[in-house]
């Protein structure tokens, strides 16, 4: 992308009209991440030993719980834009949720629905760790384009203003540890219970920690809301991956193999294999960013 690329916003974004229905951009590109993270999880469902009729049933009150759970943060991080005007607590479509409000929500209601049902609540989180990756890479392709002031060759010109386009950042960020997360699922002999999801927490709150630097957004002591989230859940997570980490000589060795996504199999794939598999790979990443870029 070479220049500013120009921009006006003028509210929701509206991509289709069907009689008196609206379809908002942002609303579509959540729904559409809802279905990417959802496959993924049925994908890896039975190699973790679970039916997907069983992850359907958990990820139903899941994503009930994890919308209200973000719009629940949203509103309550800027109670003062909404105490005046409650009505605007329904308008949806207007944007406004706030990602770990939603996390923690979701996946709440999951572990209580996954209990009642007898399942290991700890390997259902390994099996939607990379599904929640994919559906929030998907998902920013509808977010507000805009970032913090910014003069970057790639930067969007909103009201003329020059931002640089942090959701693009993010949507890279995001498929980044949609891969990582893939790779460790479906590694043979796959990863201690509950491993996979801590893995998955600190490096989705250590990014969101170092690309908080671009985006918009008021700042508290210095960091955006999603920052201190971020730091808050890497912190805990790595804190949990430490604690139960192994302690005999052979599983310290053994912890080489996290290493593993990024260690081809030079063994059992062609090359024509391996450079199929890099291209799937690369042109997700790409028809994401390429959505993005249309959208502006």
């Amino acid at each position: 992308m070479n220049g500013a690329m120009q921009l006006a916003l003028g509210g929701p974004v509206v991509i289709k009209s069907i009689g008196p229905v609206n379809l908002y951009l942002f609303g579509t590109a959540a729904a559409a991440g809802c279905v990417a993270g959802l496959a993924a999880a049925l994908a890896l469902a039975r190699r973790y030993g679970f039916a997907a009729e069983q992850v359907l049933e958990v990820a139903a009150p899941a994503l009930l719980a994890g919308i209200a759970g973000a719009r629940i943060g949203y509103v309550l991080l800027h109670w003062p834009d909404y105490r005046w005007d409650l009505a605007a607590l329904w308008r949806l479509s207007e944007g406004g949720f706030f990602f770990y409000g939603g996390l923690a929500a979701g996946l709440l209601a999951a572990a209580l629905a996954a209990g009642r049902r007898g399942m290991d609540v700890r390997r259902l989180l390994d099996v939607l760790a990379p599904g929640l990756a994919l559906g929030q890479a998907v998902g920013f392709v509808g977010a507000q384009p805009g970032g913090r002031p910014g003069i970057a060759p790639w930067a969007v010109v909103i009201d003329g203003q020059s931002l640089h386009p942090f959701p693009a950042y993010a949507i890279v960020a995001a498929y980044g540890l949609f891969f990582v997360c893939w790779r460790l699922a479906t590694r043979p002999g796959g990863v201690r219970p509950g491993r996979l999801f801590l893995a998955y927490l600190f490096l989705h709150g250590t990014g969101a920690l170092l690309l908080g630097a671009w985006a918009a957004g008021e700042r508290y002591a210095g960091l955006t809301a999603a920052q201190w989230a971020g730091l808050a859940v890497a912190a805990t997570a790595g804190l949990l991956l430490y604690a139960g980490r192994r302690r005999t000589a052979a599983e310290l060795l053994a912890a080489a193999a996290w290493l593993e996504p990024w260690v081809p199999d030079w063994r059992s794939r062609s090359a024509a294999g391996r450079a199929v598999r890099a291209a799937a790979w690369a042109g997700g990443l790409l028809l994401l960013l390429a959505l993005f870029r249309a959208r502006l």
